[in-house]
C-alpha cells in the first residue's frame, strides 16, 4: 500500500504544532491600554465656582425737605450685581432674587412719619421698588428714615450649578427736614372819625424764613400807605410809610408772630381852611396767629399819635412758599 508520509500527520501531532489563537491577544491589549491612555486625556471634574450677589438700596429723592404738614412720596429700590468668585471684575447675568420686604422706620416721629408703604415685585434686573409716603409734622425739625431689605428670596444655585452667596445690603438712611419759607402780608385800614373822614390804608409784606427750630426774629417788612378824605371840604394827606419787622415761631400747628411798627410821618392839609399839619403816627404792635400750613386772620388795631387814637382793622395773610 502506498502512503504519503510526508503530508500526513497524526492528530496528536497537529495539536502540538498548530498555533494557539489567544497567545498574541494579551500583548495587543496591553499596547491598546498603554497608548490609549496617552491619547485620551482624563475628563476634568465639574467646576465648584461661587456666585456672589452684592445688593444695595437706593432712594429717590435722596433727601427730603417739607413744610409743616406737607407730604411727599419716596421710592426705595433694591438693586444687585452678581460676580463669580473666579472673576470679580466682570458682573454675570445670574438668576435674580425673586422677592423681599423693604421696611422703613423713622427715628423721630414728631418731625415726620410714614403713612403708607407698598412693595412691587419685578421680573427684570432693574430692582424691586417700594413706595413710601412721608408726612411732615406740625413743627420744624430734622429726622432720619432708615430703610432695610429683609426676607430676601435668593436662588440656591447658579445657572450652571454654582454655589450662591448673598451679602445682605446695608441699611439706607434718608434725611428728612421740616422747614418752610412764608409770605406774610398785612392789609390795614384806619378811619379818622368825625365829619371829615380820613381813610388810611397800609399794606405790609415780608418773606419769613424760620431757622431749623422754627424761630425767626426782626424780619424786615416793606410798607406802602395811602390816604383819602371823604366828606365836606376834602383835603389832602400824604403818609411817609412806616417800617416794621416781624418776630415769631412756627410750631405745634401754629404760626405765631408779632408785627412791630415804627413811627410814620403824616402831613395833612384841610380843604376848607387850608390849614396844614403834620406829625408822627405809629400803629400799635400786632400779635397774630394762623395755622402752620398757612391761613388768614382778622384783628383790630390802632394808630397812636400825639392827638388821637385811630381805630382800624388788619387782615393777616400767611402763605407757605415751600422749603
Amino acid at each position: 500500500m502506498y502512503q504519503n508520509s510526508r503530508f500526513s500527520k497524526s492528530p496528536s501531532a497537529k495539536r502540538r504544532n498548530s498555533p494557539v489563537p489567544w497567545r498574541g491577544l494579551f500583548p495587543a491589549l496591553m499596547l491598546i491600554l498603554i497608548f490609549g491612555s496617552v491619547s485620551q486625556p482624563a475628563q476634568a471634574a465639574p467646576s465648584q465656582d461661587t456666585i456672589w450677589i452684592l445688593p444695595k438700596l437706593e432712594a429717590s429723592p435722596a433727601t427730603i425737605t417739607l413744610c409743616p404738614n406737607e407730604s411727599t412720596y419716596i421710592y426705595v429700590t433694591y438693586r444687585e450685581d452678581q460676580y463669580r468668585a473666579s472673576n470679580l471684575s466682570a458682573p454675570v447675568q445670574g438668576q435674580p432674587v425673586s422677592g423681599m420686604t423693604i421696611n422703613g422706620t423713622v427715628s423721630n416721629t414728631n418731625v415726620a412719619h410714614l403713612v403708607r408703604a407698598t412693595t412691587t415685585t419685578r421680573t427684570w434686573r432693574a430692582g424691586i421698588t417700594a413706595l413710601f409716603r412721608i408726612v411732615a409734622g406740625s413743627s420744624f425739625g430734622q429726622t432720619t428714615v432708615r430703610f432695610e431689605a429683609e426676607d430676601i428670596l435668593a436662588p440656591l444655585v447658579g445657572p450652571n450649578g454654582e454655589n450662591v452667596v448673598l451679602i445682605p445690603p446695608d441699611p439706607l438712611d434718608v434725611n428728612v427736614e421740616v422747614k418752610c419759607e412764608y409770605l406774610v402780608q398785612a392789609f390795614s385800614s384806619w378811619v379818622l372819625p368825625g365829619e371829615r373822614q380820613l381813610y388810611t390804608l397800609g399794606v405790609l409784606t415780608a418773606i419769613v424764613t424760620p431757622d431749623g427750630n422754627g424761630h425767626f426774629s426782626n424780619i424786615p417788612a416793606t410798607m406802602s400807605s395811602s390816604a383819602a378824605w371823604v366828606g365836606p371840604c376834602p383835603g389832602t394827606s400824604t403818609i411817609q410809610p412806616s417800617t416794621a419787622d416781624i418776630s415769631g415761631y412756627v410750631g405745634q400747628d401754629k404760626f405765631t408772630a408779632v408785627i412791630n411798627y415804627q413811627p410814620a410821618q403824616t402831613s395833612t392839609t384841610e380843604g376848607c381852611k387850608g390849614k396844614s399839619s403834620s406829625g408822627p403816627g405809629q400803629p400799635e404792635p400786632l400779635p397774630f396767629e394762623v395755622p402752620a400750613s398757612g391761613g388768614t386772620a382778622t384783628y383790630s388795631n390802632h394808630i397812636l399819635d400825639a392827638y388821637v387814637s385811630v381805630a382800624g382793622t388788619t387782615i393777616i395773610v400767611v402763605i407757605p412758599l415751600g422749603p
